[in-house]
């Protein structure tokens, strides 16, 4: 499990960091301060650790 109020959000005001707010000039919708922008969808994504889902390598497998 990942937390990933700690990939984007600012500890000083508890809010989302304002490089991953929304750009809402494009959707003229006001910012929900929950759903992110691409940049910070990237963020969370990079908080997460995917070395459990790699595959091993064929000498690994060889070995059990």
């Amino acid at each position: 499990m990942e937390e990933f109020d700690l990939a984007t959000l600012d500890p000083a005001t508890g809010n989302v960091k304002a490089v991953f707010l929304p750009n809402s000039q494009f959707t003229l919708l006001p910012w929900d301060y929950l759903h992110p922008n691409h940049a910070g969808y990237n963020a969370m994504g990079q908080a997460i650790d995917i070395a459990p889902f790699a595959p091993r390598h064929q000498c690994d497998r060889d070995s059990h």
